[in-house]
């Protein structure tokens, strides 16, 4: 059938007095190639004279194809419908009345067809559009899939605690508990606020991270094991240091005496870098005079990793939930890897003990405002001395991994430009001076020298 003839049965087609009311639209306006306007057309299979809306190079192409042009007269067996595979999203979700206008009907629609329908929910006053395939796997209103705030899960409601510290510009009713979003926070110790995820505050119970710096499940198991055992801490190793930036290597519990290192590993350290850093580490502590045994805790589920056999365990811990009773098997796996194997005299204890040190530390600990010894000293005096000449003294007590906004004067007295960054790109970038480009040679000393490096030339200038 050529391109003439085709063309000619599309203009029997043509509905000339709805396209010219509704769509001031004549059928000499359209091509055979029209994407863009979705006119009206009535069918002519067995002169049941359907209406129907079709853009004009579908219906070309189901006449160039032989098949069949108007939806209605499908005659698609019930048994393939999206009536027939998903009856009770189609009569919650399914707006008949929208799409009765288009001419598409449950009954008629393939369950996994691409074109777009339009969906409603009568219960939470919601419409919307959609793919109907899309309405097989997934529930399209936002709030029945719990993708949008309700009155009964929202972050007032499930964590009012949390929601008091809320920026007021936000309203806590319209926050899912554990969405991803950041939003500003009051801490009432910086007299200042901070930017942290919702999850993070209400899954992590992170707060200020001035005073917060590593996670609640560190915290529980430090303190668990401070009670087994005694002894630990969050320490950094200034021995031991990444080949990348050359920073001491972070140890999350620390025993000096023992020379025992534990580490774990939450969700977070599922990304690749996470990974190769984890590795990385790994290898820097094998055969070190500082680490006797390391033992290392990740959540089940993250990549494996490579240990040496010599003095290097890996325990697979459960995944998080609020109990923290994950917690007890690898707690115990772990005594066992020292008395057993390090012969450590240490006293056993039964799950329902250990979980009731848990019990015990978790209202402590997760106070926002809770100051862990480690935490005093990762300020910038303390933990990177060479970049207190670049700020004033109020910053000086501020955690080297802030995200608040501070001033930056250049120390040099033939620059003594200025700049705004947050404190964690002032760490990072060395305090490099965006005029003059001098950094500090080891931020970790005071008083160390200014280095510059050549952008053309690629190397260090006096």
């Amino acid at each position: 059938m050529d391109k003439k003839n085709n063309r000619e049965i599309m203009s029997t087609m043509w509905d000339t007095q709805k396209n010219k009311e509704l769509l001031n639209l004549e059928f000499s306006d359209i091509t055979t190639k029209d994407t863009k306007n979705l006119p009206y057309w009535n069918c002519l299979y067995e002169g049941r004279s359907c209406t129907f809306r079709k853009t004009p190079k579908q219906v070309y192409s189901a006449i160039y194809h032989g098949f069949t042009i108007c939806n209605v007269c499908n005659e698609l067996p019930f048994e393939k419908s999206i009536m027939f595979k998903s009856s009770y999203r189609v009569n919650k979700y399914w707006d008949l009345k929208k799409n009765a206008e288009i001419n598409v009907f449950p009954q008629y629609t393939p369950p996994y067809s691409n074109d777009e329908i339009y969906v409603y929910c009568e219960e939470d006053e919601w419409q919307g559009k959609q793919r109907c395939a899309d309405l097989i796997d997934h529930i399209p209103c936002p709030f029945c899939n719990k993708k949008s705030a309700t009155s009964d899960h929202n972050l007032q409601k499930s964590f009012p605690e949390i929601a008091k510290s809320l920026h007021p510009n936000f309203d806590p009713n319209l926050i899912l508990p554990f969405s991803k979003k950041v939003y500003p926070w009051w801490c009432a110790d910086c007299n200042d606020y901070y930017q942290k995820s919702v999850s993070c505050r209400t899954s992590q119970n992170q707060g200020c991270p001035n005073h917060i710096i590593y996670s609640l499940t560190e915290k529980l198991l430090c303190a668990v094991f401070n009670k087994i055992i005694g002894g630990f801490a969050n320490s950094i190793l200034e021995s031991i240091r990444w080949k990348s930036n050359g920073n001491p290597v972070e140890i999350d519990m620390y025993h000096d005496t023992l020379l025992i290192a534990i580490e774990y590993d939450g969700k977070h350290h599922d990304t690749e870098k996470r990974l190769l850093s984890d590795q990385e580490k790994n290898n820097m502590l094998v055969n070190r005079k500082e680490i006797k045994t390391l033992i290392r805790i990740r959540e089940d589920g993250l990549p494996s990793l490579k240990y040496d056999d010599n003095n290097q365990h890996y325990i697979i811990c459960g995944k998080h939930e609020y109990t923290y009773k994950f917690l007890v098997p690898a707690i115990q796996e772990a005594i066992y890897i020292l008395i057993h194997k390090y012969n450590f005299i240490i006293k056993e204890y039964s799950d329902e003990e250990l979980y009731s040190f848990i019990y015990t530390f978790l209202p402590e600990l997760s106070r926002s405002d809770y100051l862990s010894d480690s935490t005093k000293r990762k300020t910038i005096e303390n933990y990177v001395p060479g970049l207190l000449r670049h700020i004033s003294e109020e910053y000086k007590n501020l955690s080297y991994g802030s995200s608040k906004l501070i001033k930056i004067t250049c120390p040099r007295e033939e620059c003594r430009s200025e700049d705004v960054r947050t404190v964690k790109k002032f760490v990072k970038s060395q305090g490099k001076c965006k005029k003059c480009l001098h950094f500090v040679k080891d931020i970790y000393t005071k008083d160390s020298p200014l280095e510059r490096w050549h952008p053309q030339n690629n190397r260090l200038m006096s």
